[in-house]
């Protein structure tokens, strides 16, 4: 069992923001429609998904418990953190369920391109939310722990 710093933990979530954004920022329209024509939309959208899911994953085990003890709108502040990623992987599995639809690609490429734009908006909003890096100084994460 170890301790983490709010300040490790705000690093580590936003290199992962980081991350995330750069990679969306690769999946314009055409690198989008290259995909598909290629036949890789399939693997683009498992790939995006995974990210998703690892970084909330990240945020859920390391984010979460800081908010939580941050300050008194902790709880308010993770449960809009949790929207925001329901709303993305919701996003993306709407997508997932399309890539086997006999819909116009164009229609396709335009809804992963929403999935992304929503993504890339709740980074923005998760960021917005997190307090202040003074209302967090004094918060310490156990990590690693198993039980009570």
């Amino acid at each position: 069992m170890g301790t983490t710093s709010a300040d490790e933990i705000l690093t580590h979530v936003l290199c992962a923001h980081a991350r995330l954004r750069e990679r969306s920022a690769q999946l314009t329209g055409d690198a989008l429609e290259a995909a598909r024509a290629a036949g890789h939309i399939r693997g683009l959208v498992a790939e995006l998904s995974a990210l998703v899911a690892d970084y909330d994953r990240l945020e859920e085990t390391e984010l979460v418990p800081l908010l939580s003890v941050a300050d008194a709108w902790g709880a308010a502040r993770v449960e809009c953190l949790r929207a925001c990623h329901a709303r993305q992987r919701g996003a993306l599995a709407s997508v997932a369920e399309e890539l086997d639809g006999s819909g116009p690609p164009a229609a396709l490429i335009a809804r992963i391109e929403i999935a992304i734009a929503l993504l890339v908006h709740d980074l923005d909003e998760e960021e917005a939310a997190i307090p202040e890096s003074d209302a967090l100084a004094s918060a310490t994460v156990v990590t690693e722990q198993t039980s009570g």
